[in-house]
């Protein structure tokens, strides 16, 4: 498999870099912040047009959280642009691998926050 890298990827993590948030250590602190069901914290790293439903989700499954984030296994980068990253969170469920989308978008300021997982 190859890959063609061009301006455009080149932006995208300079912009990252520069701006100081990369999604996968948005991804991490996201998955610690649910390991001790810190539901506010892990809100925060959601993006604010998905931030009430995450909450909502998220005290329904209080009890579950910490489950939940030793669960999700690896993000497997899929595509992106300047205000878009799509991943894939592979998950191991009966024997069988899933992916699931982990979706992040820019906000106004610059940050990457996750939009839909």
């Amino acid at each position: 498999m190859s890959y063609l890298v061009d301006f455009n990827d080149l932006s995208v993590l300079a912009n990252c870099w520069l701006k100081g948030t990369r999604p996968l250590d948005v991804w991490g602190q996201f998955k610690a912040a649910l390991a001790v069901g810190d539901i506010e914290r892990a809100v925060s790293f959601t993006a604010e047009i998905s931030a009430e439903q995450y909450r909502t989700f998220f005290q329904e499954l209080e009890a579950y959280l910490p489950q939940m984030a030793t669960e999700m296994g690896e993000l497997i980068f899929i595509k992106q642009n300047e205000e878009m990253i799509h991943y894939d969170l592979l998950r191991e469920e009966s024997g069988e691998l899933y992916a699931y989308p982990v979706i992040f978008i820019k906000e106004e300021d610059g940050s990457w926050k996750i939009y839909d997982f």
